[in-house]
C-alpha cells in the first residue's frame, strides 16, 4: 500500500514538473512573441516601403485611397492586426519615435476576436450608446459630439453599420476635432470583430444656412462606401 501511494505522488510529482515546464514554454514563446512584435513594428515604421506594403496586407489592397499614406501597423499573431493611414507621410526617428502621425485627416482600422461588448458597440453604431460608456482612456481615444448621422451600407465585401458624429480623437497624444466616423464590418461567416475610424476636419455651414453639407467627408455614407471600396476587410 505504501509503495502505491508513493508511485501515486510520484507520478503526481512529474505531472507538476510537466505543467511547470509547460507554464515556463508559454511564458516563454509570449515574451519573445511580444518582444519579435516590437522589433517587427520598430522596423515596419522607420522603412516607409515595408510601412506601406504591411498597410496594404492587412486592407486587403492594391493601392492605398488618393491623399493617404501608410502611417502605422501592428500584428499579433492570431489576435490583432492594426492599420493606420494619414494624409500626411510620417517622419520617424531612431526608435521608432515620431513627431507628427497626422495632419488632418486619418483612417485606423482593427482585426481581433470577438468583444464581450459588441452588444454595447451595436447600441452605439445605433446611436443607443455614447462612446465614453464603452472606451476606457488608452493610446486611442474618443470623444462623441453632435451626432450627424448612422445606418447600415455594403463596402469591401462586408456589411458596415457607422455612426457620424462631430467631435475629437486622440491617437499617441495627438488630438484632432472634427468629423469622426466609426464602424463594425461584419462579414459572411466570420467570427472576426473589424472596427473603422476615419476622421477628417470639421465642416462649417454656409453664413446664413443651419446646415452643413458633409459631401465628401467622413460623415457622408457614400463617401464612407466609396472609401472602403479601397479595401478588403473580408480577406481570409
Amino acid at each position: 500500500m505504501e509503495e502505491k501511494t508513493k508511485s501515486v505522488w510520484v507520478y503526481i510529482g512529474i505531472g507538476c514538473a510537466i505543467l511547470a515546464a509547460l507554464g515556463i514554454i508559454v511564458v516563454a514563446g509570449v515574451t519573445y512573441m511580444g518582444y519579435r512584435a516590437i522589433r517587427n513594428v520598430r522596423q515596419d515604421m522607420v522603412d516607409p516601403v515595408r510601412r506601406t506594403e504591411k498597410v496594404k496586407t492587412i486592407l486587403g489592397c492594391k493601392d492605398l485611397p488618393e491623399g493617404y499614406h501608410a502611417a502605422m501597423t501592428l500584428s499579433v499573431p492570431f489576435l490583432l492586426d492594426m492599420a493606420m493611414l494619414s494624409d500626411i507621410e510620417p517622419k520617424f526617428g531612431e526608435g521608432g519615435k515620431h513627431d507628427e502621425l497626422f495632419g488632418q485627416r486619418g483612417f485606423i482600422y482593427v482585426k481581433t476576436l470577438r468583444a464581450r461588448n459588441e452588444k454595447d458597440f451595436d447600441d452605439y453604431l445605433a446611436g443607443r450608446k455614447d462612446i465614453s460608456e464603452m472606451m476606457k482612456p488608452g493610446e486611442v481615444t474618443l470623444e462623441s459630439g453632435k451626432t450627424i448621422g448612422h445606418g447600415d451600407l455594403e463596402a469591401g465585401g462586408a456589411t458596415v453599420k457607422y455612426i457620424a458624429h462631430e467631435g475629437s480623437i486622440r491617437v499617441h497624444r495627438q488630438e484632432r476635432k472634427g468629423l469622426v466616423s466609426i464602424m463594425n464590418m461584419r462579414c459572411p461567416g466570420d467570427a472576426k470583430f473589424r472596427m473603422g475610424i476615419w476622421f477628417g476636419p470639421e465642416v462649417a455651414a454656409p453664413e446664413g444656412d443651419a446646415t452643413a453639407n458633409y459631401s465628401g467627408t467622413p460623415a457622408d455614407p457614400e463617401a464612407i462606401k466609396s472609401f472602403l471600396s479601397h479595401f478588403n476587410p473580408c480577406q481570409p
